[in-house]
């Protein structure tokens, strides 16, 4: 296992003693991982929202161009000389 050394703001550094001293944990170091870990989940979590919405847009993009394709063909055929 890795050692670290943190610097907290004072009022940080207060929650995660009285985390601990209020049974929430074990020690602070047991805080800080289990902190770290389900931040983790959220930052991924996160980023899978980001994913989708990223490709709903790019859908909705690819929708209107191809709608504004078709707009343009329509508007050609009827101004085209046969």
């Amino acid at each position: 296992m890795t050692t670290l050394t943190l610097e907290l703001p004072e009022a940080l550094s207060a929650e995660l003693a009285a985390a601990v001293q209020s049974g929430w944990f074990e020690s602070q170091a047991e805080a800080v991982r289990d902190l770290l870990s389900g931040r983790k989940l959220a930052l991924v979590e996160k980023q899978q929202l980001n994913d989708i919405d990223w490709a709903v847009s790019l859908k909705g993009k690819e929708a209107h161009g191809a709608a504004t394709s078709k707009i343009h063909a329509t508007a050609f055929e009827k101004h085209s000389v046969v």
